[in-house]
């Protein structure tokens, strides 16, 4: 009666196509027109979403902008 231990190990990897990387596969080969017309049709579909409007962001980052070099000029001219 002999007794024998044996150990066996075994590695495998494997892709997964999940739903949000399929969609990121489409999105990445549309056009700047296709894009555009997609995301029109998703807003369409879902009240939920809404469109940042372009200006309001420009608006944002140059206000952020203008008030750095300010605050820059105030710490340079507080310890003369």
């Amino acid at each position: 009666m002999a007794l024998e231990q044996k150990l066996n190990l075994r590695l495998s990897q494997r892709l997964v196509m999940t739903p949000s990387l399929q969609q990121a596969i489409k999105l990445l080969q549309m056009s700047k027109l296709e894009l555009e017309e997609v995301l029109t049709q998703e807003m369409v579909e879902n009240p939920v979403l809404e469109e940042e409007q372009e200006e309001a962001a420009r608006e944002a980052e140059t206000a952020e902008a203008s008030e750095a070099p300010e605050t820059a000029k105030e710490d340079v001219a507080a310890p003369a």
